[in-house]
């Protein structure tokens, strides 16, 4: 049982669901979904799903872009791509920070879209992963009390087996 409860404590999560919500995006018009990515190094999926014949663009952008987007000015993205009607991407996630994934209906008057969107956070399987530092006080104050549990018992072995031997000379 402690051997359980260690292995949990010591395992980072790996994956946590950020969204899954329906978007109604007008003709000409855009939605974004903000996301504060706490752990990295990360990899985002999204799942999208629009109306047929929907001419939506999706993309990935920082904060920062974000408000150059709105204000009509340049920005760079880090992903790009227009969606079909049902749409998977899967992006690594350059740093830690605040992102938005930008939802633009490029259709005309007539052609508003209902999105849903899925976004799944996950970190990367292959880099080195460390334990969160109160999980690690967790972790090394259970296997103290463990340690002083077993040197405790195995002391008093000792001197029971030591008085019992006494006895017998």
């Amino acid at each position: 049982m402690f051997l359980a409860l260690i292995l949990l404590l010591s395992t980072p999560a790996s994956e946590a669901q950020l969204l899954n919500d329906s978007f109604d995006v007008p003709a000409r018009e855009y939605r974004f979904i903000p996301m504060h990515i706490a752990n990295w190094p990360a990899t985002l999926d999204l799942a999208f799903n629009a109306s047929e014949n929907a001419p939506v663009r999706v993309e990935l952008v920082t904060r920062r872009d974000l408000d150059r987007f709105i204000r009509g000015k340049p920005y760079e993205y880090l992903l790009r791509l227009s969606a079909r009607p049902t749409s998977d991407f899967r992006q690594p996630v350059p740093d830690a920070g605040d992102y938005d994934v930008l939802l633009i209906n490029e259709g005309s008057r007539d052609s508003a879209v209902k999105v849903r969107a899925a976004v799944q956070f996950a970190r990367e399987p292959d880099v080195a992963q460390y334990v969160p530092p109160a999980r690690r006080a967790i972790l090394i104050s259970v296997s103290v009390v463990i340690f002083l549990i077993a040197l405790l018992w195995s002391g008093l072995a000792l001197l029971r087996a030591m008085r019992s031997g006494a006895g017998h000379l």
